[in-house]
């Protein structure tokens, strides 16, 4: 007989394990959200906030749960285009956080609510917003997301600014930086600028920049955008006719691709290795890329070649 039946049969109170009872409504969200039925995706991130508050001092819950539930909710309202809703719920994240001392949720707070105002066309709005998370991301040391802020705030200035005043809004915060010594996140701004280079079609630059991205994350191991370097200076090789260094790069890319899962870039990568296998002249690179193609066959990847949070496709990243 377990303890919940005993204390039945004696006629006392069974006390559910909140913890437990949340989890399995986080759980019964994916089939929800893939499906797109995002109210009752709602209904159930309700319930188990109303868990939460009924058990949150009784049994003791991590602060962390309840900041999970509303950035959920604040997901599931986006996609309801409910903007108001959303951006109500991302800032009761921000400030329960602040209250008890979490971060884990803030930096996506702030970029959900910079989408927003994308969404919306506040331009102005948007990027103070993915600066804010930016800040956020960077004061905790938590690299993970920095990449979709860059990007979007990338987008944001394409909309308002020439490429003139891009580039020297990059070299401005470029410079900030280095005199910060933020050395670990010079790669990202590395990027950006071997994006506008590419703009300007000024090529010595852009490979300039690709290489110092590169060289900073393996310096500093960071792994969350290297698959997108190699993926770049790939392409950059493939341009420039440099089939041998293109082929080899794009195999790298392919690796990691499959080592932390991040097919954002799959389809172009496998398609160039197959059409240029035949042409590949170094057998033991020819081998590797055969093996990895073979293993993304089996493993079928393109049917999920992305993991987005809970059903978020415009400028999220994984967490």
């Amino acid at each position: 007989m377990n303890n919940d039946t005993d204390l039945k049969n004696r006629g006392l109170e069974v006390k559910p394990n909140a913890k437990q009872l949340i989890v399995v409504k986080i759980n019964e969200l994916k089939e929800l959200v893939e499906n797109k039925n995002y109210e009752q995706a709602i209904e159930k991130l309700q319930t188990a906030l109303s868990i939460y508050e009924e058990f949150e001092k009784e049994q003791n819950l991590d602060s962390n749960i309840k900041a999970n539930i509303l950035f959920r909710l604040g997901n599931q309202n986006f996609m309801l285009k409910n903007y108001d809703n959303a951006e109500k719920h991302y800032t009761e994240v921000i400030t329960w956080s602040e209250q008890n001392d979490i971060s884990e949720e803030v930096g996506r707070s702030y970029h959900s609510i910079g989408n927003i105002f994308a969404t919306q066309e506040s331009w102005n709005k948007a990027l103070e917003n993915y600066e804010l998370a930016i800040n956020t991301n960077e004061e905790i040391d938590n690299l993970k997301g920095l990449g979709a802020s860059f990007y979007n705030i990338r987008a944001v200035l394409g909309q308002t600014l020439n490429l003139k005043k891009r580039l020297k809004y990059y070299k401005k915060r470029l410079k900030f930086y280095e005199k910060e010594g933020k050395d670990k996140l010079l790669g990202y701004f590395y990027h950006e600028l071997a994006l506008v280079f590419n703009e300007y079609d000024k090529k010595d630059k852009e490979f300039e920049f690709l290489q110092k991205e590169l060289n900073n994350k393996i310096e500093f191991d960071i792994k969350f955008e290297l698959t997108g370097t190699y993926y770049s200076l790939a392409g950059f090789y493939d341009n420039d006719d440099e089939e041998e260094k293109a082929f080899e790069y794009y195999t790298i890319a392919l690796e990691l691709m499959l080592k932390y899962e991040d097919y954002e870039f799959a389809g172009p990568t496998t398609q160039y290795l197959e059409l240029s296998l035949e042409e590949c002249e170094n057998q033991s690179l020819k081998t590797k890329a055969e093996q990895l193609l073979k293993t993304f066959k089996e493993k079928d990847i393109f049917t999920d070649k992305r993991t987005i949070f809970d059903g978020i496709e415009i400028g999220e990243y994984k967490g």
